[in-house]
């Protein structure tokens, strides 16, 4: 405020009081003289000489939220109006949701804007900008920043914003475990964090040595009732016999596809198929010669078994 500031307050002749505005951290000097329609006289021997104490401050000014990312949030502003004081810094307080968006968490580890928890920074007076980090992708914040002289904190600027969706972490506990001869069974728990709205896994199996066996294929609501669900199964049905596949899964937000959870598994061995031209091809001095062709699928490691009888004998 300008330190000349000049400011006349007229009163009727029956007061002898009165009550004047002034504002708060400044030094002002008031007189008092009476006035007729001769003029104005003398002023009072004595001038008052007073400070107002601090009180605190208005608002920052021009307040922007700038740059919103999945972890992070850059705000800025100017100092304000009037600060009513010596302006010692700024408060800035973040709140994060309780709920990542449309997502509950179950634990959320090395960040410093957990859901449901605060977020108080400090910054000095000639500080007017800041850069949040470490925040929780695809979560409800509400962000409010004030400025502070010895009378406390003035009233805030709030801002509402959501942080953007990111790409998942990898399924957990991702396991494939061998059910029949033509069956896996894949288990594994939602990724934490999801980074937003959790919108599909992706499963993907190859014989493991034959890549053009390739099958891949989105989960979307296969074999559970939602995404919050802690343990998910699926069961890759009409595979090879006895055959070592690789499996990998990932999940998607509208960021994209997520990092990649990777195992194998083999399914069972069953039973061979016939043989077929089992013959005798020769026969001399007690001894018989048998041929065939191996069966056309042999799922597995395999032997022959010969069965033969004795049935009658000759009559001589």
């Amino acid at each position: 405020m300008n330190s000349n500031f000049v400011n006349d307050t007229v009163v009727t002749a029956d007061q002898t009081e009165t009550v004047l505005t002034v504002f708060a951290a400044l030094t002002y000097s008031i007189t008092i003289q009476a006035n007729t329609s001769a003029g104005i006289g003398d002023p009072a021997e004595n001038v008052l000489i007073i400070t107002t104490p601090e009180d605190v401050p208005t608002p920052p000014e021009d307040v922007v939220l700038g740059t919103v990312t999945p972890t992070s949030v850059v705000i800025s502003w100017q100092p304000p109006a009037r600060p009513n004081g010596v302006l010692l810094g700024y408060q800035l307080t973040l709140v994060a949701s309780a709920m990542e968006k449309s997502r509950r968490r179950r634990d959320v580890a090395s960040v410093v804007a957990k859901p449901g928890n605060s977020l108080v920074m400090n910054v000095t007076s000639d500080t007017t900008s800041a850069n949040i980090t470490n925040l929780v992708p695809s979560t409800d914040n509400t962000l409010t920043v004030q400025a502070r002289t010895s009378a406390g904190l003035g009233d805030p600027v709030v801002f509402n914003f959501t942080t953007s969706e990111t790409i998942p972490t990898t399924p957990q506990s991702f396991t494939v475990t061998n059910m029949s001869s033509t069956e896996l069974l894949v288990t594994w728990g939602r990724p934490d964090p999801v980074g937003g709205i959790l919108l599909t896994y992706e499963l993907l199996y190859v014989q493991s040595d034959d890549a053009s066996t390739m099958i891949r294929m989105n989960l979307t609501g296969v074999n559970y009732d939602d995404f919050n669900n802690i343990e998910l199964t699926y069961i890759i049905k009409n595979l090879t016999i006895n055959t070592l596949y690789n499996v990998s899964l990932s999940a998607y937000t509208s960021a994209g596809r997520g990092d990649i959870a990777e195992n194998q598994g083999k399914t069972n061995e069953d039973a061979p198929d016939p043989v077929t031209n089992f013959d005798i091809s020769e026969m001399q001095d007690g001894s018989l010669l048998l041929t065939w062709v191996p069966p056309s699928e042999r799922n597995g490691e395999y032997r022959y078994i010969i069965n033969y009888t004795f049935m009658s004998r000759f009559n001589y």
